[in-house]
């Protein structure tokens, strides 16, 4: 994913850490992009849940992979052309926090998925990106509370549509 600027925190700087928090924050992607019904504000049994059910899922219709293969790769290439920073905070910054790679990614996916001729626009998001709001809801306090979880999703989903 360094391809789309988007680089995890450096924890240990483990090759394999690194690989592991990558997979995380896709699977996030996923998980919370096809929706968050279900979620009781504990990700990790959210996510397993998840990614169990989506096996299963594959294994029954392999062409599922192309279609969610596509799918991360419009959204992270909306990303890539529509922020300048792409996940990070500043333009040196090296880490990807967590909250703030779920509002831009999965806010994009649902703003390209309810809008699709955003793709060829180049909605201005330096009105808001930098902004105290962005800031707050993008916050550790309580990320893991659904309600913050989808207020930082439609945050960014609404500003992307309005324009």
């Amino acid at each position: 994913m360094s391809n789309y600027y988007c680089h995890p925190g450096r924890a240990g700087g483990s090759p394999f850490v690194l690989e592991r928090q990558r997979e995380e924050l896709v699977t996030r992607f996923f998980a919370y992009g096809d929706g968050v019904d279900g979620y009781k504000d504990r990700p990790a049994e959210f996510l397993f849940a998840y990614v169990k059910r989506k096996n299963t899922d594959f294994e029954q219709d392999a062409s599922l992979l192309a279609t969610y293969r596509q799918r991360f790769l419009d959204t992270m290439e909306f990303v890539k052309k529509v922020f300048p920073w792409g996940f990070r905070k500043a333009a040196k910054g090296t880490a990807t926090p967590r909250a703030r790679f779920e509002a831009i990614a999965i806010g994009s996916y649902l703003a390209i998925s309810q809008k699709p001729e955003l793709r060829n626009n180049n909605p201005n998001v330096q009105k808001w990106i930098s902004e105290k709001a962005f800031s707050d809801i993008t916050g550790a306090d309580g990320a893991n509370a659904v309600a913050r979880l989808r207020g930082r999703m439609n945050f960014v989903r609404d500003r992307l549509i309005e324009g």
